[in-house]
């Protein structure tokens, strides 16, 4: 059994449900959607990107600013997870590849869509062509659908970076998680879910 929530990262709502799923299921380990530099930081209670990308630090940003509204510091449910699995005894498995590739892949992404999502961005901000919904809650399936379709159409290379080449790379490292656990637990945010349940039933 392979139980995967897909979570938002600034919504209490996604703690809530990790907790639920811990107290309802006697999973074997625990995957979620960190890199070891990452849990550390949230271990040290540090977020944000310290790297000097400029599309990371605006992702980062983003992330601070909303969670300023939700009360919720961005991955505080990857740690809810990882600090449940430690306080059970199950063994905890970092999904996600090495930041340092991600930030790789959007160095070289094209200066016109790097251009493009930095305005679609600040438009955003400030109201325009924005999409309402409630923060303090996970996005329902259709609506994630829906945005990713956009964003792909919309910043194909941003895409691959961010989407779908992690959701490859997170869906291998679950294939070799079945051959050793029958039930597993896999946190991801919201927006890898759709794909990753797509490749893994392919």
């Amino acid at each position: 059994m392979i139980k995967i929530i897909g979570t938002s990262h600034i919504s209490r709502e996604s703690v809530e449900e990790i907790r639920k799923s811990f107290s309802e299921y006697d999973f074997d380990v625990v995957a979620v959607e960190l890199d070891k530099n990452r849990l550390a930081a949230l271990k040290a209670h540090k977020v944000g990107v310290t790297s000097r990308n400029p599309i990371a630090l605006i992702i980062s940003s983003i992330q601070t600013y909303m969670s300023k509204k939700t009360g919720i510091t961005p991955g505080t449910e990857m740690l809810t997870a990882v600090e449940n699995g430690e306080r059970e005894g199950i063994p905890v498995f970092l999904l996600d590849q090495d930041i340092s590739i991600t930030l790789k892949g959007l160095k070289d992404v094209s200066l016109k869509e790097k251009i493009k999502i930095a305005g679609y961005t600040f438009l955003g901000l400030l109201g325009r062509k924005s999409v309402k919904f409630d923060i303090t809650k996970v996005p329902s399936q259709e609506f994630v659908e829906y945005m990713l379709i956009n964003f792909k159409v919309m910043f194909p290379e941003f895409y691959k970076v961010l989407i779908e080449d992690r959701n490859n790379y997170m869906v291998e490292r679950i294939k070799k998680l079945e051959e050793m656990y029958d039930k597993i637990l896999v946190v991801v945010g919201a927006g890898h879910k759709p794909g990753m349940e797509t490749i893994m039933n392919s």
